[in-house]
């Protein structure tokens, strides 16, 4: 498999629009759009251990193709519900600093990129929600 249908494999696994998915790998839509079609050939491994962090595929699978496709020491990170969701967002419209800390951004970004689309939506309407009310 090539890298570029590794990338587009670990991106539509994850559920995550280009932009999105970028976005949590902390590179352009441009890059990851590259990489999908094949016009850049490789990776740097900074970025494939990005991708590992949120998607639980292997860094070294994502940047060689060699190796367990997905981390095997690595427990899934459990997705909170939509309860779990709205009492999280909750917090934030509270602007309360000390209880945001609980969950990193890191955290934050696991679990989005563990979301189905539909849920994600819910995401977005509670923190337009949320944005409008300030």
């Amino acid at each position: 498999m090539k890298l570029s249908q590794r990338i587009q494999k670990v991106r539509a696994e994850t559920g995550l629009n280009l932009s999105q998915f970028a976005k949590l790998c902390a590179v352009s839509h441009t890059a990851i759009s590259q990489l999908e079609a094949g016009t850049t050939k490789s990776i740097k491994f900074a970025i494939c251990k990005r991708i590992e962090a949120i998607s639980g595929f292997s860094a070294q699978w994502i940047s060689e193709g060699t190796g367990d496709m997905r981390i095997a020491s690595v427990a899934p990170t459990p997705v909170l519900s939509t309860d779990e969701l709205r009492e999280k967002l909750a917090l934030l419209s509270r602007d309360d600093k000390t209880t945001l800390a609980t969950m990193s951004l890191s955290d934050m970004q696991l679990q989005l990129a563990a979301l189905s689309p539909a849920r994600r939506q819910v995401i977005a309407a509670l923190l337009r929600e949320w944005q409008d009310a300030k």
